[in-house]
């Protein structure tokens, strides 16, 4: 039988969490579905969790792997998926009942690759729900453009989004095109939302539409700085400028994607800056590479390119910049 959508849930150790979210799909009010959930190795109960999920409901299908990684199990569900549409829900997350079926619609009505959300951020210790974004001055809010065109709007308004669980994907897109998520490392995100907006030719609607809530949680793995993680995050940026310099896009768009580059670059700050904080008074060294601190200087906005070039060039001076920002912030 012929399936509208499936939706891929990575999940490791979220225990706490996970019958929120499943709760959220399983009462989802499009009927054409499927739920694939991937254990990425869980140590706490989780897995016993989803096997008495996968027992109750026959379209939720479990899959078990060692821990790989979020990338790692966001690929064996695609794999996996028999949809012709999906999306990716994080285990400690959930979802309006009626997302699946408003998306849905909105992609078989215009024909579109992408059909792109919005998200609220779950304060786990308050209860209280935030939105996220406005989208103020992106123009073409509920119409049919490109992922070009999209890339453009949001950064020249400063609203650039790169987490892949506000996207309903056509499956046969992302396939057909070999946009994966690169495994082994993190803050994949940002590779694969522009890799899937920008290097081939689609249909794509930003809908106005908070659908997700991020659980926002003080042990997740993103929020935890380490050292593997500023490595991660050059590894990532040196395969986005690669893949950049071989796409056959024009000057304008070029530029775009090196703007988006140097956001992730600018994030890296941020990751260094709350390791280092954490070191006591040994300095961590991280070694940028010279193309990846030109593209941080001279294509970051405006506003954040001090930041990178102090601690490109001058990370001395950049620890004890955020040193005495922390203590006056205490």
């Amino acid at each position: 039988m012929k399936l509208a959508v499936s939706i891929i849930v990575p999940a490791y150790n979220v225990e706490p969490y996970v019958r929120e979210c499943l709760d959220s799909l399983v009462r989802q009010t499009l009927v054409s579905k499927e739920i694939i959930v991937v254990d990425d190795g869980s140590t706490d109960k989780t897995l016993e969790i989803l096997r008495e999920y996968a027992g109750c409901y026959p379209f939720l299908t479990l899959i078990h792997q060692s821990n790989s990684g979020a990338s790692v199990a966001r690929n064996a569900g695609l794999r996996a998926a028999k949809g012709d549409y999906v999306m990716f829900v994080d285990g400690d997350d959930f979802i309006d009942e009626c997302s699946l079926e408003y998306f849905y619609s909105l992609a078989i009505r215009h024909n579109t690759d992408i059909v792109r959300g919005k998200y609220y951020i779950y304060h786990e210790d308050t209860g209280s729900v935030d939105k996220h974004n406005d989208l103020h001055n992106i123009t073409s809010v509920n119409t049919v453009i490109t992922g070009r065109t999209y890339i453009r709007e949001a950064l020249e308004s400063n609203q650039y989004e790169v987490t892949p669980v506000v996207n309903l994907y056509r499956r046969s897109y992302l396939l057909d095109h070999k946009i994966w998520f690169l495994e082994g490392v993190t803050h994949e995100d940002h590779e694969h939302t522009l890799k899937a907006l920008v290097e081939h030719h689609n249909r794509l609607i930003q809908t106005d539409r908070s659908f997700y809530y991020y659980r926002m949680r003080s042990t997740s793995v993103t929020r935890t700085p380490s050292l593997q993680k500023c490595k991660d995050v050059i590894s990532v940026a040196t395969a986005m400028e690669k893949q950049v310099e071989i796409w056959d896009i024009n000057p304008a768009t070029h530029r775009e994607c090196l703007t988006a580059i140097a956001m992730l670059i600018y994030q890296l700050t941020s990751v260094y800056g709350r390791m280092q904080a954490g070191s006591a008074n040994r300095r961590i060294q991280v070694d940028l590479p010279t193309s990846l601190r030109k593209i941080g200087i001279r294509y970051a906005p405006v506003k954040l390119r001090l930041r990178i070039l102090v601690f490109a060039y001058c990370p001395r001076l950049f620890c004890l910049c955020h040193k005495v920002k922390r203590r006056s912030q205490q």
